[in-house]
């Protein structure tokens, strides 16, 4: 009687072993994240998103399938290529289509490739500032929109990525205010940037601020009219 109970605790012991077993391996291998010399993951891995059901993304089912089936295409094409620019190309093409999968952390690593071969891409950190905002890693994704501003502060896509993050995590006025304001004083006719910020006074009811910031969007924007009325509507509500 001893003997088989003896024999049966042991089995439970084995039992609990291999499980625990099986959780460290899973503990150990969710999370790998390939890093890059280029840039530095800031953000906690444990808070990282890696994986988004279809379920929770709003994608046709035609879709879905045309993705999967230019993974399994291009994927295997990719053993075969030599060339740098065109393994590039490759790269960021398999990570939007893994990302619009819900799969971030193989579009993720597909960035990080890509960004080895090239790191001077402002299209290329963009794309990849958008995944790490899908993973809500947003202090990587801060940088990899900073590093796209540097390579070209010309474009007002920099500058609405950066705002739109900004606005996500809850930054100051102060801040949100400051990026419009480095792209308006750079870029020569920011007409994007320039409404933006009007609309951004507007919503916070600084219907001053949002007047003068509508009279600076009307001097480089052809719609003076709509723009006019607009600044008649807030100047009734001061």
């Amino acid at each position: 009687m001893v003997k088989k109970k003896n024999l049966f605790l042991g089995a439970i012991l084995l039992a609990l072993l291999v499980i625990v077993g099986l959780l460290w391996t899973y503990n150990n291998q969710k999370s790998p994240l390939i890093t890059s010399e280029h840039f530095e993951l800031l953000d906690d891995k444990d808070d990282i998103l890696l994986y988004k059901d279809l379920s929770e993304i709003n994608i046709m089912t035609d879709a879905v399938e045309h993705y999967n089936n230019k993974i399994v295409e291009m994927e295997t094409e990719l053993a075969d290529i030599n060339d740098d620019e065109l393994r590039k190309a490759y790269y960021e093409d398999l990570a939007f289509y893994h990302s619009s999968l819900g799969h971030y952390e193989v579009a993720y690593e597909y960035y990080v490739k890509s960004l080895d071969l090239s790191f001077v891409n402002r299209k290329t950190w963009l794309s990849f500032g958008e995944l790490l905002v899908n993973m809500q890693a947003y202090k990587t994704a801060e940088v990899a929109f900073t590093k796209a501003n540097e390579i070209n502060p010309y474009e007002e896509l920099n500058y609405i990525k950066i705002v739109d993050l900004y606005k996500k995590t809850d930054r100051s006025q102060e801040d949100i205010i400051a990026v419009y304001n480095q792209g308006i004083d750079l870029i020569e006719a920011p007409t994007v940037l320039l409404k933006n910020k009007a609309e951004y006074y507007e919503d916070l009811e600084l219907y001053r601020e949002a007047i003068n910031a509508y009279k600076e969007w009307a001097r480089v924007s052809e719609h003076k009219e709509y723009i006019e009325n607009k600044i008649k509507k807030l100047e009734d509500k001061l």
